[in-house]
Formats: structure tokens, sequence, C-alpha cells
């Protein structure tokens, strides 16, 4: 016979595990993944720009190399540049942009890429996309990546890429891609002018 004692014991060890479990879960650790084909290491994309603009550069195609799928859960700018906020990383198909040719860097103070701006096309975060194994998110014929910033601080800002958080079989993992960018953010018409001028090497 089941006693009352016994019940709300019962109730509390069950209520206890539940409680351990949600405790991993929010505390286990995210592991170095290699799901994520890095296509754009070794590529270096420098612009200037000027303080205040919004910035679209090209980003990686985010295709899955495991052989189990994957979700995408957040992204992020590595290395966390002072002068650069990352907005997100969006996927676009290329019919929407004039001549099917988007750009590959696009700022707002460019007043000669006003008609190919990024904001006003289709488009759809990376993050919570699931990709199944050997397919990519931008898949070269009619779709590619652009990620996001806003220039916040002025100054030559330089990091290597974005760093990706996925889930893969319930466990959290984190990986680099992209190429390195660079940032040349100038205060006013001059400095971008010297900036542009300059070119300067990885």
């Amino acid at each position: 016979m089941v006693t009352k004692r016994k019940l709300v014991a019962g109730v509390l060890a069950a209520t206890m595990l539940v409680g351990v479990a949600a405790g991993y879960l929010a505390l286990r650790p995210t592991l170095p993944g290699g799901a994520i084909e890095n296509g754009m290491d070794g590529v270096f994309l420098s612009m200037p720009v000027m303080f205040g603009d919004r910035v679209y550069a090209e980003g990686p195609t985010f295709r899955n190399v495991s052989h189990r799928p994957i979700t995408i859960e957040s992204v992020s700018a590595l290395e966390n540049p002072e002068g650069v906020e990352l907005v997100d990383v969006r996927v676009y198909q290329t019919k929407d942009f004039p001549d099917e040719a988007p750009p590959a860097a696009w700022s707002s103070s460019d007043e000669s890429l006003a008609d190919s701006d990024p904001a006003e096309r289709p488009s759809h975060s990376v993050v919570g996309s699931t990709i199944a194994p050997g397919e990519q998110l931008a898949s070269g014929s009619g779709k590619l990546i652009l990620v996001e910033f806003r220039t916040v601080k002025p100054g030559i800002w330089r990091w290597p890429g974005v760093q990706v958080k996925y889930k893969q079989d319930g466990l959290v993992y984190k990986v680099g891609v992209g190429p390195t960018y660079e940032l040349m953010i100038a205060r006013n018409p001059v400095e971008w002018e010297r900036f542009a001028t300059d070119p300067r090497e990885p």
C-alpha cells in the first residue's frame, strides 16, 4: 500500500532529479566544433566606412561537413572588436538585387550603392537554421550570406570572422568561421579618403 508520506517523498525525489538535470543542461560546456567548413579561411576583407554606418560584408556559406544535422544557435564577432557591433548574419537571394549582383561589401554612406541596400531585400537570419549533412545555407547558385555590422567607434578594427554556436545531437559546439574582416571607420570624409587611398595588407 502506498502511503501519503511515500507518495510525497517520491514526488520530491522526482522534482530533485528534474532540477539536477536542468542544472546540468544550463551549465554544460560549449564544446569546440568542426562541423562547419571554414571555406573563407585566409580571405581578407577590408573597407573604409564612416562612423555611424550600417555595413554589410560577405560571409561564410555555413556548409555542414559532418555526418549529422546541425542547428545554428547564435553568431557573434570573434574577439569582440570595440568599434564594431555585429547585428546579424542573414541569407539573401541574388535575384532580389539589381542585375542579380549583390555587393560583397556595402555601407550606408556609399551613395553609389544606394539601390543595393540589403536591408530593403527579403532575407532571414542564419540563427535557427538547421543544415543537413553536406548541405550549406548559401549554395552559390542564387543565394549568398551577408554579415551586418554597425560602426560604433572610429578607428581601424580587425577581427578573424564570426563565432558560431550550433547544436548537434543535443550538445552545443562553437567554431570560428569566415574571412578576416577589417573596418576602417572614419570620423569625416577627409579621413575616409585617407583610408581609401592607403591600402592595407592582411
